[in-house]
């Protein structure tokens, strides 16, 4: 039997690369919708790199800290403008470059969302697919509220369910971020699963931003504007 390596990542609006990088070293990735929003993580936040240096782009949620991802909505869509206009001061817009590609790109999808009142979770699910297939990602991508399988592992502690969601999706192997090895996953329990543990180990190679110094790990969207395609995939996949 070969390799499955498995990455779970919870809903983010335009991630930073190395969400993006872990699932391109992934053969399942596996959007975990049905849990809790954690507000303190950031996943409503997305920061670019403007000539100044950072800006954040932030969504703004409805509801208390206790809201479930997948049924999280925006705050209203006031925002939608605000972003669209920031990433055109940030990146420019001018006709045939990929800053008005990629901020026509987002505009008309986040448009989209206004219009079919998308919750939150659905609207990254949605930016996030589309991302991937840009990239050439070809593995499996699960949603966790969609698959009763996945969905049937809620409870319990956070490194069981981990465990448990790899070995539901077929996976030999979970990718996951320093933190999560060291502060609350159970190496002991993965193990004697036979579900190896990997770490991932990844940092941008610097590329020209708009700033004058390098911000490691901005948004994803800072390196679809700034980067070529071919260089991007390259960089997102060297572990």
């Amino acid at each position: 039997m070969g390799t499955k390596v498995v990455s779970i990542y919870q809903p983010c609006y335009l991630p930073p690369m190395h969400y993006v990088a872990r699932i391109m070293a992934s053969d399942v990735f596996v959007l975990l919708d049905d849990v809790q929003l954690n507000r303190k993580v950031g996943q409503a936040r997305a920061k670019v790199v403007g000539p100044q240096g950072w800006q954040t782009l932030t969504v703004p949620l409805a509801g208390g800290n206790r809201v479930m991802l997948d049924e999280v909505k925006s705050d209203g869509y006031k925002w939608i403008r605000k972003h669209v206009n920031a990433l055109k001061s940030a990146y420019g817009y001018k006709e045939g470059t990929k800053a008005k590609e990629w901020i026509d790109w987002l505009g008309l999808r986040l448009d989209y969302a206004e219009k079919r009142e998308l919750l939150f979770s659905p609207m990254c699910d949605m930016l996030l697919r589309g991302i991937l297939e840009y990239l050439g990602w070809e593995g499996k991508y699960v949603v966790a509220s969609k698959d009763s399988a996945v969905s049937a592992t809620r409870g319990g502690d956070p490194s069981d369910r981990m465990l448990k969601i790899t070995q539901v999706v077929g996976g030999t192997s979970y990718l996951c971020g320093e933190v999560a090895a060291n502060e609350y996953l159970d190496k002991k329990s993965f193990a004697q699963a036979g579900v190896d543990l990997l770490v991932q180990d990844w940092k941008p190679t610097p590329y020209e931003q708009r700033a004058e110094t390098f911000h490691a790990n901005a948004s994803i969207f800072d390196g679809l504007v700034m980067v070529p395609k071919d260089e991007l995939k390259r960089m997102l996949v060297d572990r």
